[in-house]
């Protein structure tokens, strides 16, 4: 019973198309470093430290 997203998108508020889209780039955003860490068998805290995210 999947449709294509557009046609769900369509009937979504405009307030609720920009919560979607934020949390998409987040979760992308998070996969991205979890599969960096995975490909290079470091830690989040290694990653932190390399990219100077202070904690």
């Amino acid at each position: 019973m999947a449709g294509k997203f557009s046609e769900l998108e369509a009937k979504m508020s405009n307030d609720a198309i920009e919560k979607s889209d934020i949390l998409y780039l987040q979760l992308r955003e998070s996969m991205v470093l979890e599969e960096l860490a995975g490909e290079k068998r470091v830690t989040q805290n290694d990653l932190g430290e390399s990219l100077k995210v202070e904690h």
